[in-house]
């Protein structure tokens, strides 16, 4: 019987150039993310930082001198052949002198695309990374989005370079180019916009002239997606930015960005302030009470006051430590495990009785309104939440409060053919801001910047990972009466 060999599927190959850059490296790792065989173009003496994967090849590529271009691309084609796709990344933002931006965008690129047509290495798709500032700025009146009608109008010599560069693409017969305009890229790695972003959350905004000026801003990850899709589409020939599909991704981030300043970056300096100021706090007093231990000599009550001082801020630092843990924990679990049936009512009771201690100290009055429910969950995990939830409602009770737990059973629902429970957690503290309550569920968010009640903006970020691990759902109601906690969770085990 004969067998047929096997049939070894060839990896398309692609080149990044400009790719020891911001923008550049994610293009890379985009590129390894869909399986592409990627070729990191770079310059001699770039640095490769962030270009560590084992998987990445390395072209270096000299686009200021024609003759050493074509040798090192002669000598790529022998070795590997052509690239299948080319991003064109490569280019310059700063320079000193305004000629330097026609050479390093303009004549750069025209120099690479003339050498690879004389050596017949045109890729299937050239796609270039342009700017948005080759429009300039139009509609400074009305302040209406720019649209692929309206005529450019750069104002500075970076624009003017990738304006021309476009006018050279369009011009090539049957030159396969893709045309990227960006705004302002934002994300990790990134500094000049990030820097921006901080001075404006500190209240220090800076403006050029004193007209109106709108900012608009594109998540790396976002534009890297939205140039891969022009590649799984086959485009060509166009020019993107707007209303279009592919366009349409990038100028939905540009708003998110704009109306938020909300990213990964910004919330983790503000974790660091308010970790650091949270896990200071108890070691200066751990410090100060041992010190006049050691040094002093109180008498036995003072001794006993003391020492309980430092018990509490001990169980404050672990209490801070077991929150880090727990978030580090189910932050990248996305698959379920150790899900058994057990008494949720039974478990809400042991939780309140464990915080026994911090609501009695303010002389709460806790209400159980439920009956004795089942459910199908991992025990330990759901622990942590009602643990979380009660613990934030003690907090910003006030003294002689009253937190209230309900419990409520629902049949089988169109969603969910197994019923559900929902649970709601409700205090009389002061109400949560409209503005807030879908964004103390994010990691390391805190509402109180003041800090007057203790925390590190991590307890609702892990019960919303928790609960979205179970396929349930967390939300806050709040006004000017009461605060509401609720989790909606799946009753039993799907088959």
């Amino acid at each position: 019987m004969d067998v047929e060999p096997e049939t070894k599927v060839m990896k398309k190959k692609i080149l990044v150039t400009g790719s020891s850059g911001f923008i550049g490296s994610f293009l890379v790792e985009g590129g390894l993310e869909r399986g592409f065989q990627v070729w990191a173009g770079v310059r001699k003496r770039s640095s490769r930082k962030y270009l560590q994967d084992s998987r990445i090849q390395f072209a270096e590529l000299d686009f200021t001198d024609s003759t050493h271009l074509e040798e090192q691309l002669k000598q790529h084609r022998m070795q590997h052949g052509g690239w299948d796709y080319i991003i064109h990344c490569a280019g310059v933002t700063k320079c000193l002198d305004k000629a330097d931006f026609e050479m390093g965008n303009y004549w750069a690129t025209r120099l690479f695309i003339e050498t690879l047509q004389r050596l017949n290495m045109v890729p299937e798709r050239f796609l270039y990374l342009s700017s948005l500032s080759v429009f300039g700025p139009i509609h400074e009146k009305n302040y209406q989005s720019i649209t692929e009608t309206d005529v450019p109008k750069p104002d500075t010599a970076y624009g003017l370079s990738k304006l021309h560069t476009e006018e050279y693409l369009a011009s090539l017969k049957d030159f396969p180019y893709v045309i990227f305009r960006p705004t302002g890229v934002y994300g990790p790695r990134e500094r000049d916009y990030f820097l921006m972003a901080k001075s404006i959350r500190n209240h220090v905004d800076f403006m050029a002239g004193f007209r109106r000026q709108d900012l608009t801003f594109v998540f790396v990850k976002d534009l890297v997606q939205a140039i891969y899709l022009a590649i799984d589409k086959q485009v060509i020939r166009r020019s993107y930015f707007g209303e279009r599909k592919i366009g349409k991704m990038l100028a939905d981030s540009f708003n998110k960005m704009a109306e938020e300043l909300d990213n990964t970056e910004l919330l983790r300096s503000d974790f660091v302030n308010n970790f650091s100021h949270e896990f200071k706090t108890p070691i200066v007093s751990i410090y100060g009470f041992a010190k006049m231990l050691r040094r002093g000599h109180p008498d036995e009550e003072q001794t006993r006051e003391y020492l309980t001082i430092i018990e509490q801020e001990s169980g404050r630092l672990a209490e801070m430590a077991t929150n880090v843990l727990n978030m580090t924990k189910v932050e990248n679990q996305n698959i379920l495990t150790n899900v058994t049936e057990y008494n949720l009512s039974e478990q809400i009771r042991r939780s309140v009785l464990l915080l026994e201690k911090k609501w009695s100290r303010k002389e709460l009055e806790i209400a159980c309104d439920f009956n004795e429910h089942q459910i199908f969950a991992n025990e330990e995990m759901m622990k942590q939440v009602w643990l979380n939830l009660l613990d934030n409602a003690i907090k910003f009770t006030p003294e002689k409060g009253k937190i209230t737990i309900l419990i409520r059973e629902y049949q089988k629902e169109n969603d969910r053919p197994q019923g559900s429970v929902l649970v709601a957690i409700k205090n009389n503290g002061p109400a949560i801001k409209e503005e807030d309550r879908e964004r103390i569920f994010n990691k390391f968010y805190q509402s109180d910047t003041s800090h007057a009640s203790a925390g590190t903006g991590i307890g609702l970020a892990v019960v919303k990972k928790i609960v979205e691990l179970h396929e349930g759902k967390v939300w806050v109601e709040s006004d000017d009466r009461e605060t509401t906690f609720w989790v909606n969770i799946p009753k039993r085990e799907e088959e």
